[in-house]
């Protein structure tokens, strides 16, 4: 017997369920099915509940308390910043800094690499393997990441505390990387060390792995990982996968707890146009500026159009709102209800959810943001080269969106008489070097990832484990504050800039390192066991939060397998 869990269902009687297979299989029944959202049993370990017990006390002493933030503390005091245009391990002392960190775990959790077998990965990534007693079993993949976004020189005054003090004021701490995301990693390695403190041994191999660019796309941490897992354990190899994710919702009303199976693709464009250069006292009817100023016109007068189908993620998270959360407004629920079948009502739906939702647009469509720009070298002087960064989150694939950008771009290209090349293709009549200049559409900082898979979620044996944990841990070991709200898990959207989050408005910047881990397993989930209302500021100024209660969900999920 590999695993012992107690189901208790929603009448108080009890069903035992044996053997974690290789998928978590067979799944659960659930205690309730609300048409399309149906809500599973809490797990509760059984064979390990005694050492869980003395773990899940000691948590919640002021004295574990304390040392856990010192070492969260300890963590964002190494500014692990990472820039988009940082270079390869070997050429950019930037990098140095993640060997710091990476000495600091090996002194604050002597355990985990006396017990794991640890790997670095391109230097700096991390790989933590802790073997377990089954070998015919899949293993499970944790994963996060060690950098953190810069710090705006501008905004360093606003912070209340230094944002890399790592300064703990009793309920909360405060510093760049506080939620994004080293308490992911701290929890991840003080939840084993604790374990390890009992002697427990998994009965399936569990592993850890950490990249280190994740805030600009994972182009050479877990990029590299995934290679390096890939190798080891085999395509295809791991049971189940769970990454960062946004905290959950919570209002007065309920508690949603968001597990995203799905994360939007995401390209970062970069357009530009190089023109001749001359005194700024003989200027053409346009200077290269101005022609991109006409081309970022265009971009905004063809902005994606958003549309709401049946299929979607979003959806879902739709109708697991309408089963499940009181708050729901009547109009929305009957129309939920009704698009199920009805496309008018689906139509009417997406409209309603336009002029009420202003996260719409980003859920049910692909979002164009024009982040950056910059042209010129001195006043008196036409700029001979100016360029745009344009971020999108993509529900499409990118083969159809650059497509489309080089459409858009064309005519602007033609009214100015440049030469167009898109991704390395030309477009128009004018050849390049027989124009007055020539525009570029390219990949910035090579980030760019097509729409992720879909996990599967109910009917799920790895969806269900882990909605028993979250259900678990929120009926034993509920957020003070939070003890008589109901709960209920549903799938979210990840895309990139924000998780829906209905009726709330403080979504975190989020970026998933998932798309880079597609070959390893179909069973891909982000989730973090961190309420709303216990987390702020990310990628932004005074980035803090509490995570003791993300603790106890780490624990669960482990014990059993």
């Amino acid at each position: 017997m590999l695993c012992s869990v107690v189901v208790s269902h929603a009448s108080g009687g009890e069903s035992r369920w044996r053997g974690l297979g290789t998928l978590f299989s067979p799944p659960f029944e659930p205690v309730a099915r609300e048409d399309l959202c149906p809500q599973y049993v809490a797990i509760f370990p059984e064979i390990h509940a005694g050492i869980l017990q003395e773990i899940e006390n000691e948590y919640l002493t002021k004295d574990f308390e304390q040392k856990m933030y010192e070492s969260l503390s300890g963590a964002i005091q190494i500014p692990t910043v990472v820039h988009d245009d940082y270079g390869p391990p070997d050429e950019e002392p930037g990098w140095a800094v993640f060997g710091k960190l990476h000495g600091y775990f090996e002194t604050r959790f002597p355990l985990v690499h006396q017990h794991l077998r640890r790997t670095t990965v391109n230097s700096f990534g991390l790989v933590y393997h802790w073997k377990g007693k089954n070998a015919t079993l899949k293993p499970m993949l944790l994963t996060g990441h060690q950098d953190v976004v810069p710090v705006e020189p501008i905004t360093a005054d606003q912070w209340t505390y230094p944002p890399f003090s790592g300064q703990y004021d009793g309920e909360w701490i405060h510093g760049r990387g506080a939620i994004d995301c080293k308490a992911v990693l701290i929890s991840h390695l003080t939840a084993v060390e604790m374990l390890l403190q009992k002697g427990f041994q998994p009965a399936r191999t569990v592993v850890l792995g950490y990249g280190f660019d994740e805030e600009r796309g994972g182009i050479i941490g877990a990029s590299r990982i995934a290679e390096y897992l890939e190798a080891e354990y085999g395509r295809d190899g791991f049971a189940l996968l769970v990454d960062e994710s946004s905290p959950n919702p919570v209002s007065d009303d309920m508690v949603m707890a968001v597990i995203s199976p799905a994360e939007k693709g995401v390209l970062v464009a970069r357009m530009e146009i190089n023109t001749p250069g001359g005194h700024g006292g003989l200027p053409p009817p346009h200077t290269g500026i101005g022609m991109l100023g006409t081309l970022i016109t265009e971009l905004e007068r063809n902005h994606p159009v958003p549309r709401l189908v049946r299929e979607s993620t979003y959806y879902e998270t739709l109708q697991c709102k309408a089963a499940h959360d009181p708050g729901m407004s009547e109009t929305l629920r009957t129309l939920l209800k009704d698009s199920q079948k009805s496309d008018r009502a689906l139509k009417a739906l997406a409209q309603e959810l336009s002029r009420s939702d202003p996260t719409f647009s980003a859920l049910a469509g692909t979002t164009q943001s024009i982040s950056m720009v910059s042209g010129g070298a001195k006043s008196g002087a036409l700029p001979e080269h100016a360029e745009i960064v344009v971020d999108y989150l993509v529900d499409s694939p990118l083969a159809e969106i650059r497509a489309r950008l080089a459409t858009v771009a064309a005519p602007v290209a033609h009214m100015h008489n440049l030469s167009l090349t898109a991704w390395g293709t030309p477009f128009g009549d004018v050849e390049e070097g027989h124009g007055y200049g020539h525009m570029r559409l390219s990949d910035a900082f090579a980030i760019a990832r097509d729409v992720s898979p879909v996990a599967p979620t109910f009917g799920s044996g790895p969806w269900e484990f882990l909605s028993g944990t979250i259900k678990g841990t929120f009926s034993t070991a509920n957020r003070s504050g939070h003890e008589d709200k109901p709960v209920f898990v549903a799938p979210g959207l990840l895309i990139g800039m924000l998780r829906y989050y209905p009726r709330l408005t403080n979504a975190d910047g989020i970026s998933s390192d998932t798309g880079h881990y597609w070959n390893l397993t179909k069973h891909i989930y982000r989730y973090v066991h961190v309420m709303s209302s216990d987390a702020r500021g990310a990628h932004t100024v005074n980035e803090g939060g509490q995570f003791v209660f993300t603790l106890l969900w780490k624990q669960r999920l482990l014990s059993p397998i």
